[in-house]
């Protein structure tokens, strides 16, 4: 399911005035902002097409063109990315939101960049060109899933996912890995298509998604013990809403790590849901060395 999240393009200063005659509301497709945060950012990988629906109004009925440039920031500079590209030409605009489709093309980047999508307007075939908004954008280098393709090349990645979203994405992404069932008597067990782990348990890392039958506590004891059989080292990914947490279990043989944090439904398209499940892997597996998530600059 494609969920939409709306973006607020702030008017920026003109000398005439014109800029706030033309308003742009952006809606960008698999971008969640921080709205909970009250920024109105969107997060997004680089080197991909990201779809955009823009809601253009006018003061007074009038026709405009209209086109977007991309902008990095840093250092307090402004640099253009490419060329600018158009969205309408010609098109009557009014006090009546219209929406027009947008699509774009972000650059490759090798660390975390922060972009703007620039609008401007202009009365067709005139010279000068008007602010109409900017849509501020963070984006992400696309390999933030290496990592997991490394630790599945040996087999040593175990997955028991009833509801399948964290396999469908694994899949996705090029990362191999056992699929894990369980059967009517509550064992688990690896599919019948899927080859053993090659690297033993001591090496393995079970990854648990809970589902409904899983729900008691007696069940969710009984399920991490069978697994334990498998993995040394097994993590139970939550989806609690209420308070993230990460809990990390070590023992001499063991190491067990809870993350309750809501990243399955977003892990698709949410670069910081990516990275911060990421993350949560590298410290179950290499406990003494935790990699910490930070969202406002990636990985440290």
């Amino acid at each position: 399911m494609m969920i939409l999240f709306g973006l607020l393009l702030l008017s920026g200063p003109s000398a005439s005035g014109r800029s706030a005659e033309v308003s742009v509301r952006a809606v960008i497709e698999s971008i969640r902002p921080d709205d909970e945060r009250g920024d109105a950012t969107g997060h997004l990988f680089c080197d991909r097409e990201a779809r955009l629906e823009i809601s253009v109004s006018a003061m007074h009925q009038r026709p405009i063109d209209l086109r977007a440039r991309l902008v990095q920031l840093g250092s307090g500079l402004a640099a253009p990315v490419g060329e600018a590209s158009p969205v309408i030409a010609n098109e009557g605009i009014g006090p009546t939101s219209r929406v027009f489709p947008f699509r774009f093309t972000l650059p490759k980047v090798k660390r975390v960049s922060n972009v703007e999508l620039q609008f401007f307007w202009r009365n067709p075939g005139e010279e000068t060109w008007f602010p109409a908004g900017r849509a501020p954008l963070r984006i992400y280098p696309a390999d933030a899933v290496e990592p997991l393709r490394s630790i599945g090349e040996n087999k040593s990645l175990l997955v028991l996912d009833a509801e399948g979203r964290l396999r469908s994405f694994l899949r996705k992404e090029n990362v191999a890995f056992v699929e894990l069932s369980t059967s009517m008597t509550g064992s688990v067990s690896p599919s019948p298509e899927a080859s053993p782990s090659k690297s033993g348990p001591k090496n393995a890392l079970a990854i648990w998604v809970p589902g409904e039958p899983h729900s008691r506590p007696r069940d969710s004891r009984r399920t991490i013990e069978r697994l334990f059989r498998m993995a040394g080292t097994v993590m139970v990914l939550g989806v609690s809403n209420d308070y993230p947490m990460l809990k990390l279990i070590r023992t001499r043989n063991r190491t067990r790590l809870d993350v309750e944090m809501p990243l399955l439904p977003s892990l698709a398209d949410d670069p910081r849901s990516q990275l911060a499940f990421v993350e949560a892997v590298l410290m179950a597996v290499s406990p003494e060395d935790p990699i910490l998530f930070d969202p406002e600059g990636g990985t440290p």
